[in-house]
């Protein structure tokens, strides 16, 4: 599949949207909640659609905004919860890839939203090694602070 430059921006803003108000409703009830499957239904839907453009769709913080791909999540939704979360658990990116299944996003869902299980991104990530959650990745994106004369070795 060849990636486009990037997402149109309605389709970023829905997946923001939509991971956001997922989020939000986990934190009143839970992931397995009734209330949440039609929210997860969505995020879920709203990724396939994301997939026919790019093989990877990121969202993460920088500068204590969302971002997915290259869109600023709309000023307008309040992600407080969530860039307050990212920044509690050391989250700075999460990477969704072609192939995860609505389970996939279940399962990682929980791990995100348990924080007394997984307290920080290090834990997360070895859950879902340990699930095998190969679709999703945890701070596989982040961003340096570099000087112009230098060069990233990493």
């Amino acid at each position: 599949m060849m990636d486009k430059a990037s997402l149109p921006k309605q389709l970023s803003e829905t997946i923001g949207r939509n991971f956001n108000l997922l989020f939000n409703q986990i934190g009143m009830y839970n992931v397995y909640h009734k209330s949440v499957l039609g929210s997860l239904e969505r995020v879920y839907e709203s990724f396939q659609e994301g997939f026919k453009n790019r093989s990877t769709i990121v969202l993460s913080l920088h500068q204590e905004q969302l971002v997915i791909e290259d869109e600023v999540l709309d000023s307008r939704i309040n992600a407080n919860r969530l860039t307050a979360h990212f920044k509690k658990t050391d989250i700075q990116s999460l990477a969704f890839e072609v192939g995860i299944t609505l389970a996939d996003m279940t399962q990682f869902m929980e791990i995100l939203t348990d924080l007394n299980r997984y307290p920080n991104a290090d834990a997360m990530k070895k859950a879902m090694q340990e699930k095998g959650l190969d679709n999703i990745l945890v701070n596989y994106f982040v961003y340096q602070k570099i000087k112009t004369d230098e060069q990233v070795v990493k």
